[in-house]
């Protein structure tokens, strides 16, 4: 919708017995990309601006500003992962949210394609390697990878990397 000529985003809950729904969230004011709904019931809203992060009842308990541009995001069971691009400098920032209100930011000196939120960890796609991150910020391994890979899915103890004409397989526990 649009407050006061600026798009804002809010969540509503609907239980299809019913007419009205169960409640409405407050608004924020982003366009909303994507709403994950995590495995603690909570709900983290990826907008193209900021973040926002409400309880299961649609309270909002926080958001989070992006200093740059959104480049991918993941949520996992509670928590999320945001990748940030600093084309002007070919640099990438990383901001793992445990807490909306407390973030970890962790500055790439290189240029990151994508991120994924495991159940234990955050994984980031660079142009050269994939990096695992505990979700305290801390580098927990890495490996070497080339640079036709665009996306990647973790299943167990592998990585499938996709490219624009192959999918590969490697083991990499993180």
């Amino acid at each position: 919708g649009v407050e006061g000529g600026k798009l804002v985003s809010s969540l509503s809950k609907y239980d299809f017995s019913k007419t009205e729904p169960d409640w409405r969230s407050d608004s924020v004011d982003t366009f909303a990309v994507s709403a994950e709904i995590m495995q603690n019931g909570d709900i983290a809203v990826f907008g193209d601006t900021k973040f926002a992060y409400y309880s299961e009842e649609g309270k909002l308990m926080g958001t989070y500003e992006y200093p740059y541009q959104l480049a991918d995001f993941s949520a996992g069971v509670s928590n999320s992962a945001i990748l940030l691009q600093r084309e002007e400098f070919r640099k990438s920032t990383l901001v793992i949210i445990n807490d909306v209100n407390n973030p970890i930011t962790i500055e790439l000196d290189k240029t990151a394609k994508a991120v994924y939120t495991a159940e234990k960890e955050v994984y980031v796609l660079t142009t050269d390697e994939l990096i695992a991150y505990s979700f305290d910020g801390v580098k927990i391994d890495s490996i070497e990878v080339s640079d036709n890979h665009t996306g990647f899915v973790k299943i167990d103890d592998y990585i499938f990397f996709n490219g624009y004409n192959e999918i590969n397989r490697t083991e990499f526990a993180g």
